[in-house]
């Protein structure tokens, strides 16, 4: 029922998350994953900003499988945010739903990928 809700949800989960997670992953020096490489390893210029792309591809794909995950579990209905039409509990119980579809459909993605690379 809200046009902008697909919209702030993959921006989140695209931008937001993804960089979070580069941000948290430098402050604490941690081992980096491996999507988080740059995508020319050996550029004439400098390597300022050379992380920008793979996060953002990998956000894609995060956006994608969240943005399938709460179409399934019609998240994105009024009765799932509204509180003047449901309580806290069916939004938990939405938000619930679309996280595990999509991270069922994250597993199935990563194992495709897996199995045409190798």
């Amino acid at each position: 029922d809200d046009p902008g809700l697909p919209l702030g949800d993959a921006a989140v989960s695209q931008i937001v998350g993804p960089s979070l997670q580069v941000f948290w992953l430098f402050l604490v020096k941690a081992p980096l994953p491996t999507w988080l490489h740059p995508i020319f390893e050996n550029a004439l210029w400098e390597s300022r900003g050379s992380l920008v792309a793979p996060t953002l591809i990998h956000g894609a794909g995060l956006s994608c499988c969240w943005i399938l995950g709460a179409l399934a579990a019609g998240a994105f209905e009024r009765k799932a945010f509204d509180l003047n039409v449901s309580s806290y509990g069916t939004i938990i119980w939405k938000i619930i739903q679309a996280g595990a579809f999509a991270t069922g459909l994250l597993i199935l993605a990563t194992q495709f990928d897996l199995f045409v690379e190798f």
